[in-house]
């Protein structure tokens, strides 16, 4: 996976996902993610367009929209991306994008030909994400150098770096503190080898160490520091300011992974306090909700298996001891968490719900990937031969409803994987178009249609 993938896909989580997701036997009816085809249309479908490509996108970012259903993501211009092979995403140059009722909204970028990204949006519509910045940096894995910004009131602005010559803004909340990483410019002892910590940060593999921020307009980046190591990064921020990331503890080298350990963190009125974990060198948060409760994924001994954890002010529980593999996704202010996990000789991955101690199987060979304070799924669902994926919606029980079956019929789309839901039903889905375009999509429940 190239560098300009790795700033937008975990590719660590991706990893394990496929592992989950492997050796999966043909589906059973009763196991099938499929809507019964009279399932009717139940959301109006928005096609957010693009910024004058073929493409558009919303990953599966900290927050791609809001309960006003303001989207963030990510359009295709007609432009070439300058930097081919080597592009920032899919070799146009690319732009954030602000979509609303009005119609899409071009963010553009910090200079001329450069591309952007957005990672979150706020109850505002304040977007943070990165932009190239028009410079590079020929030290770096990625040359084009990237700033954090934020877009507001039709105005970007560059937050800057810690000394270094990259910055990463991660994730903001409604009171528009903004959280996520800067390079200081210090040599990194562990270059190339640290590829996993950088992976797990977002921002892929940087050429001098990172420190985890915070930011709020009219104040300074704030060092968040370490826990005891020479890197950090921040992924999550509630809205109570408590930020969520992860941070090497020292500086000694594991025998195993040749990197120090890494843990995940949660920062709180400036005291950085590590996780800990399940018995492995290494673990990354996947969420904070404002309870101040964090879920992620967290190796066992010997490093070999990933399970989901949820920590829960100083306790850490594995919500899957029985699994291979076992990775987060999203958590809910309810403590609820779902993701993706494996079996032990149950040839098929699937999508699962932890609710107070709870772990239930939503759907086989698949993955959730967000759930809103209603306890509604959505996710992604795989064909079990291999053969394509859709979008799905789990809520009341289940079962796991195809999305595709749920939305005007004839509309020429197939909703492959649904990231988002607010918690006033409205979701965000990637579909393909039958001229083999992708675009992003919104979906809105019909009876909160105005």
């Amino acid at each position: 996976m190239s560098l300009r993938r790795a700033i937008l896909i975990d590719a660590a989580r991706c990893a394990v996902l496929l592992t989950i997701l492997a050796l999966v036997p043909p589906l059973a009816a009763h196991g099938q993610t499929a809507g019964a085809s009279g399932a009717g249309s139940r959301y109006i479908l928005k096609d957010l367009g693009t910024a004058g490509g073929p493409n558009s996108y919303v990953k599966d970012t900290p927050r791609p929209v809001n309960n006003e259903g303001m989207v963030a993501g990510i359009g295709d211009t007609p432009i070439p991306d300058p930097f081919d092979p080597a592009c920032f995403y899919d070799c146009f140059v690319v732009h954030a994008f602000q979509w609303q009722r009005s119609g899409l909204i071009d963010l553009g970028a910090l200079a001329d030909g450069a591309s952007s990204a957005p990672n979150s949006i706020n109850a505002s519509g304040v977007v943070a994400g990165i932009s190239e910045t028009g410079k590079t940096d020929a030290t770096a894995p990625f040359p084009p150098e990237f700033d954090a910004v934020v877009w507001k009131d039709g105005q970007i602005i560059d937050l800057g770096t810690l000394g270094g010559t990259f910055s990463y803004a991660a994730d903001i909340n409604d009171q528009g503190q903004v959280t996520g990483f800067a390079l200081n410019g210090h040599s990194d002892a562990f270059i190339p080898g640290d590829d996993a910590f950088a992976m797990e940060c977002g921002g892929g593999l940087m050429p001098s160490e990172m420190r985890a921020f915070i930011w709020q307009q009219g104040r300074v980046m704030r060092n968040l520091g370490t826990l005891g190591g020479p890197e950090s990064c921040a992924r999550y921020i509630n809205q109570r300011g408590q930020v969520a990331g992860l941070s090497f503890t020292s500086y000694t080298p594991n025998a195993g992974t040749g990197i120090p350990a890494f843990e995940p963190f949660i920062w709180t009125n400036g005291r950085m306090t590590g996780l800990g974990g399940l018995g492995g060198t290494q673990g990354h948060p996947s969420g904070i909700n404002d309870q101040g409760q964090v879920a992620g994924d967290s190796y066992l001994p010997g490093d070999q298996i990933r399970h989901a954890f949820f920590w829960n002010h100083g306790e850490m529980t594995d919500l899957a001891p029985a699994s291979d593999d076992a990775v987060a996704e999203a958590l809910n202010d309810n403590g609820e968490v779902v993701g993706g996990a494996h079996n032990p000789g149950a040839q098929h991955g699937f999508a699962y719900l932890w609710r107070r101690g709870v772990l239930t199987y939503l759907a086989k060979c698949s993955v959730a990937l967000s759930i809103n304070s209603r306890s509604q799924i959505v996710g992604q669902a795989f064909d079990c031969n291999g053969n394509g994926s859709h979008a799905f919606l789990w809520e009341k029980g289940g079962p796991a409803i195809d999305l595709n079956t749920l939305v005007p019929p004839g509309s020429g789309v197939a909703l492959r994987t649904a990231t988002s839901i607010t918690d006033s039903g409205v979701i965000v889905a990637q579909g393909g178009l039958a001229n083999g375009e992708e675009h992003a999509f919104l979906l809105i429940p019909r009876n909160k249609a105005r």
